[in-house]
């Protein structure tokens, strides 16, 4: 025996307070954060304080089975509970059905022990061998899951539970061979040692866990930051390669652009002509001549509106976005891009309602989406020689709260590596293809907080389908 500087009873006494209150504060710290982990943490804490309380304060004073049975399923249970709380706290699945059946068989083994062993020899044997393995599963899984996840205060906890986990298989070793007393209210060295350990498991339990609570909340703000910043730089990287994607294609659209201004320019050149002669020859009245001025300020106009509408499609510019109508916009770009087609006698056809389909975005962007999957559906057609004829629509309209633009080819469709990687960067089914046109279009219509899916048709090729949220006019925001 050691001589104590306090009564056992008095240390028992501060511990068993200590495991009350401080499960107390910690959910009163914590009322932001009542989470399951948090829940079970101080649950578990506080039975655990009660279970020391039956086991040695009231001892005597309430009936025996409380301060037995109750009291060692009790403690039996906290640790178990507690292993399941640092589990939930790292994101890891917790035993619960597990647990509970192990403190139920723990229970009635005890009770059986305490009712037909009346030396009480098996029963406190093994009453300590189960809550000291409670003890070390504890402390073993928190120092598991602090070296997993760079956890200081998870060591910490595992470190001083390690001790009394150690402390515990002394005092089983000193029992099995006779050593030491069975009642923890002799002050003997073991139960010396266990109680000051349990007071000290208290303050850095409880100190621990608050240090997990606080390093998982920092962890987790640091990776919302870090994910924002990687959704931004993915958002500027996507506006930077349509933009590329958009100038790589100038040569292609010049022969469009040659094509659009052919026509206005030469009835310019026309009429100018004409009144030119008609004036030279004083054979012009003045309604015809203003006709004529009419007929070149209108072409004129037209050719300026097919300049402004190649420019703003190659030009670098913020991102606008505003309200606007899908199936015009649709239209627009196919009416700019579609002669591509003419060469392959390629049929194209458009699709949509009569009354304007609203969605909020940039008209610039949702325009090179169309562009990507009309070339996209332009090469597949291309590539299917057996099919009689080559055809692509594009069709918009509204599903529930959402505005569809589906684009159909008759082309080959997708093989099942493409079904796997189509979308991905650098994927590309063509020869010289960059593979960045479908994930530029599935990055902007996430960024107008929308979706990209594809499939094979039913009879043959492929479908895409651009789902954006429709423009509630009525609230002035997206549904």
């Amino acid at each position: 025996m050691v001589k104590l500087i306090l009564d056992i009873r008095t240390i028992y006494f501060i511990g068993c307070l200590l495991y009350v209150i401080l499960p107390v504060i910690t959910w009163l710290v914590l009322k932001a954060d009542r989470s399951m982990a948090v829940r079970a943490w101080c649950g578990g804490s506080f039975i655990f304080g009660l279970g020391w309380i039956f086991l040695t304060l009231l001892r005597g004073i309430v009936p025996d089975v409380f301060s037995f049975t109750v009291a060692n399923v009790l403690i039996f249970s906290s640790f178990l509970i507690r292993t399941q709380s640092l589990r939930l706290n790292f994101q890891t699945p917790a035993h619960w059905r597990l647990s509970a059946i192990a403190s139920v068989l723990f229970g009635v083994i005890f009770h059986a022990l305490w009712r037909l062993d009346d030396s009480g020899d098996f029963r406190v044997i093994f009453s300590t061998t189960g809550n000291t393995m409670t003890v070390v599963l504890f402390a073993w899984v928190a120092w598991r899951l602090g070296r997993r996840h760079d956890s200081f205060a998870a060591r910490g906890i595992a470190a001083i539970y390690g001790i009394l986990g150690v402390v515990g298989l002394w005092r089983l070793a000193l029992l099995t061979v006779g050593q030491t007393t069975q009642s923890l209210l002799n002050a003997t060295t073991d139960v010396y040692f266990l109680s000051v350990g349990m007071i000290l498991g208290a303050v850095v339990g409880h100190l621990g866990f608050l240090g997990i609570v606080v390093e998982n909340s920092t962890r987790r703000r640091v990776e919302t930051a870090a994910q924002l910043a990687r959704e931004e730089e993915s958002r500027r990287l996507a506006i930077q390669l349509a933009q590329f994607d958009r100038q790589r294609g100038i040569a292609e659209l010049s022969s469009s652009l040659a094509h659009e201004l052919t026509q206005p320019l030469t009835a310019i050149l026309s009429n100018a002509q004409t009144a030119k002669r008609g004036i030279r020859g004083d054979r012009l009245d003045k309604g015809q001549l203003t006709d004529l001025l009419a007929r070149i300020e209108f072409n004129s106009r037209r050719a300026n509106d097919i300049v402004k509408r190649i420019r703003s499609f190659i030009r670098p510019q913020t991102v606008d976005r505003k309200q606007v109508d899908l199936g015009r916009i649709v239209q627009e770009t196919i009416d700019l891009i579609g002669r591509e087609s003419l060469p392959a006698k390629v049929t194209v056809s458009v699709e949509k309602p009569k009354d304007p389909v609203w969605v909020q975005g940039d008209a610039i962007q949702l325009s090179q989406i169309v562009v990507n999957l009309f070339r996209n559906a332009l090469d597949a057609v291309m590539n299917n020689s057996k099919a009689s004829r080559r055809d692509i629509s594009l069709d918009v309209g509204l599903r529930l709260d959402r505005a569809i633009l589906t684009v159909r080819d008759n082309g080959p469709g997708f093989t099942r590596e493409a079904m796997e990687q189509t979308g991905t960067p650098f994927f590309s089914t063509k020869e010289n293809g960059l593979g960045m046109g479908l994930a530029i279009s599935r990055a902007i219509a996430e960024q107008h907080g929308g979706r990209m899916s594809f499939h094979n048709g039913v009879d043959r090729g492929a479908v895409f389908e651009i789902s954006l949220p429709v423009l509630d006019l009525a609230s002035g925001g997206t549904s």
